[in-house]
């Protein structure tokens, strides 16, 4: 699959070291729930990265790509417009369900400081045309 991406983000290797690296800051990750299930659902998510430990990491303010805004079950790909629907739980160190790196497909960081909003709002405006 295709994806385009803003030139302003910058994929990240999706390894334990070099997630550290990213604590703190905004993140845009496409996350396969359910991987080796028949009816495995994928989201393009965002929040601000809390942790990286072993092989998973802690996202807060979380939120996936919707097609119509309303529901996280319309989720699309990166590039089909959409808008941001928060998730409704975070995943912390000491909470479930937690978010295993072999599950992350790709991982994007803003090449220059940005907030949440403005990485979400750069994959709104985000077109199949373009790129």
């Amino acid at each position: 699959m295709t994806r385009n991406t803003p030139s302003s983000f910058l994929e990240i290797e999706i390894k334990t070291d070099v997630l550290r690296k990213y604590v703190g800051m905004p993140i845009i990750f496409q996350y396969i729930q359910d991987f080796k299930e028949e009816n495995d659902c994928d989201y393009v998510t965002s929040g601000i990265l809390t942790g990286v430990e072993d092989n998973e990491i802690y996202v807060e303010k979380v939120s996936v790509l919707s097609s119509d805004g309303l529901d996280v079950s319309d989720a699309i790909a990166l590039g089909d417009g959409g808008q941001w629907v928060e998730w409704g739980e975070d995943f912390t160190k000491d909470g479930e369900p937690n978010l295993p790196l072999e599950n992350i497909q790709f991982m994007y960081v803003s090449k220059e400081r940005a907030t949440l909003k403005q990485m979400q709002e750069l994959c709104e405006k985000l077109d199949k045309s373009e790129g």
